[in-house]
């Protein structure tokens, strides 16, 4: 490719990453304001956050909507809502909880795009470690825009989720054992860990790349964020508080385990079901730990060799944990690394793929109303994750048994 062409194919990708994110911000900020799904997941946040503060529990059911009505009045759903999150929550819920409802819920949006923007960045800074002799890739600015366009991204700042920061920290603690900086592996751990169904293979990934007293670090340090709210607020009837609102928070038909986006699931609140779901998280932390035990050590690990196990990982998690729609965030680091793998239709078909599992509920939804939508595209969207999955195992095989300069030239 000639030097003029590079630089307007440059000048195009630059182009449509700015209107990616443009388009993103309007989405994710703008486009819904006033429906329902509002910062509806940041509510939770908020509320634990002022609970906290309180030195009150927000698993006392009570408690918790006594504080959700002194600030959003009485929800159209009545009692039938309760928080059952971890209290590794704390390190984003008391910073809300520090403003006025308002402000507290753009700033978490804020937030979360800076978590997203920061994923991109680090991305981009892996990919371009070319080892010595070897060419720097190109900053595949075309995928970065893929990715923004990507509906779970914008449902996620639209409805106040956790997703983004949690896969910023896993990011931050796969650029950090990449680089063998620790402060990024704990960091990123700290927020790994708010939701650990997301992050649980990647930690198990790093920690056996060498980086085990680094996640060690941030599991305790997040454990005494955790730790510092909770006891606090114990009480000789903590415990039975704690499953009054699980229970509670199971009563409501959105919250049962066949709505999950995951292959355990399709055997749905079963006893099968059941195994199926801790079987399918052990098989994700085994086939992190043997893609760990098989990655060369991380000082000398070429970036491609990180982010291609890391892409396997992203759809590993998502086909195995019981995680939901707006959970495919993880897709975000496998779009915007498309340009490793090795030909144009393997980087087309997994986009269109990815692309189509974003937007299944979405279209069910239209067609057949939004309750009656879940039970098939979770069908749908989890039977995708699992073609997906095996797509990037089949290009990742393919790759291996490559002989190491050909494959090199051909990620380029």
């Amino acid at each position: 490719m000639s030097p003029h062409s590079s630089s307007i194919k440059k000048l195009f990708g630059v182009a449509f990453l700015a209107f990616a994110l443009a388009a993103l911000f309007y989405v994710g900020f703008l486009k819904n304001r006033g429906s329902p799904f509002e910062d509806c997941d940041g509510t939770f946040w908020y509320i634990a956050g002022r609970c906290w503060l309180e030195g009150v529990s927000p698993y006392d059911h009570a408690a918790f909507m006594e504080h959700w009505e002194g600030v959003f009045g009485k929800h159209e759903y009545g009692e039938d809502i309760a928080f059952v999150y971890p209290a590794t929550l704390s390190v984003i819920a008391l910073p809300m909880a520090l403003f006025d409802w308002d402000w507290a819920r753009h700033g978490y949006r804020a937030v979360s795009f800076l978590a997203y923007c920061l994923v991109c960045v680090m991305l981009v800074s892996v990919l371009r470690d070319a080892p010595p002799g070897e060419q720097k890739r190109e900053v595949p600015w075309g995928y970065l825009g893929m990715s923004a366009l990507l509906y779970p991204v914008s449902i996620t700042l639209h409805q106040g989720q956790s997703s983004l920061v949690v896969l910023w920290g896993m990011v931050a603690a796969l650029y950090g054992c990449h680089r063998q900086k620790t402060f990024w592996i704990v960091a990123g751990v700290v927020f790994a860990c708010i939701k650990p169904q997301m992050s649980l293979p990647l930690l198990v990934y790093v920690c056996f790349r060498g980086g085990y007293r680094q996640v060690a670090g941030g599991i305790l340090v997040s454990a005494l964020f955790a730790f510092g709210v909770v006891i606090p607020t114990l009480t000789p009837d903590f415990v039975a508080r704690c499953s009054e609102s699980l229970a509670v928070h199971r009563s409501r038909w959105e919250n049962g385990w066949f709505f999950y986006d995951s292959l355990p699931s399709l055997l749905g609140e079963t006893a099968a079901g059941g195994i199926a779901a801790l079987t399918g998280a052990g098989l994700a932390c085994a086939a992190a730990l043997w893609l760990a035990r098989r990655a060369p050590e991380a000082p000398h690990a070429p970036s491609a060799v990180s982010l291609r196990h890391f892409q396997v990982l992203c759809a590993l998690t998502l086909a195995m944990m019981p995680l939901h729609r707006y959970d495919a965030v993880l897709y975000v680091p496998v779009v915007a690394t498309l340009s490793l793998l090795r030909t144009t239709w393997q980087r087309f078909l997994l986009l269109a793929l990815i692309l189509i599992h974003g937007r299944v509920w979405f279209i069910l939804a239209r067609m057949y109303g939004y309750k009656a939508s879940f039970a098939p595209s979770t069908v749908v969207v989890s039977i995708l994750g699992g073609v997906i999955l095996g797509l990037l195992l089949v290009f990742l095989y393919q790759d291996l048994r490559k002989p190491r300069g050909e494959a090199a030239t051909e990620t380029r």
